[in-house]
Parts: structure tokens; sequence; C-alpha cells
């Protein structure tokens, strides 16, 4: 087993960073995995993208993996159907007239 010492926090820092600068939690996600398999590919940047893609590919491999993924995207699409046609805000009016 190799010991990566400070780099293992690299890792965290890049997606934490890139979360709150951007705002987007998923890619900030991949870029974090991405820089973490740069780091276990001896910092060789082609090899850390072909692992990341390989080990992206390879949670598609189960079943079960993909269904949840697509239930997750599916109820953050519906979620989002909501924001947008004003249905949070109808039910933060709804909930505030009552309080």
């Amino acid at each position: 087993m190799t010991d990566y010492g400070v780099w293992t926090v690299v890792t965290p820092l890049v997606t934490i960073v890139l979360a709150v600068v951007t705002r987007q939690v998923i890619l900030s996600l991949l870029a974090g995995a991405m820089v973490g398999y740069t780091v276990i590919a001896n910092f060789n940047p082609f090899a850390g993208v072909a692992k990341a893609l390989d080990s992206y590919i390879g949670v598609f491999a189960s079943a079960g993996n993909t269904r949840t993924i697509l239930f997750c995207f599916m109820v953050g699409g519906l979620i989002r159907l909501i924001q947008v046609t004003g249905g949070t805000r109808a039910v933060i009016h709804a909930l505030t007239e009552r309080a």
C-alpha cells in the first residue's frame, strides 16, 4: 500500500472549493475524483482521467447502481420542475400565511 501523505487532503479540498466557488456539486465531485485518480496514477493526468472514466463506467455495470442513479436524476428533475412552475413558492406562501 502506498502512503500518499498530504495528497490525501488535496482531493477533498479541491472538491469542496470547487463546489463552493462554482455551486455545481456534481461537477465538483467528478473533478475531485479525477484529481484523486491522478494522484493514484503517480500524477499522470492522462492515466488519472482514464482510470476515473473507467471507474465511472464500472459503476453502471451493476443494475442496482444504475437504477439508483436514474431514480436520483428523476427525483431531481421533478424537484426542478416544481421549482420552475412556482410550486415551492406557493407552498412557502401558504405556510407563512398560516404561521
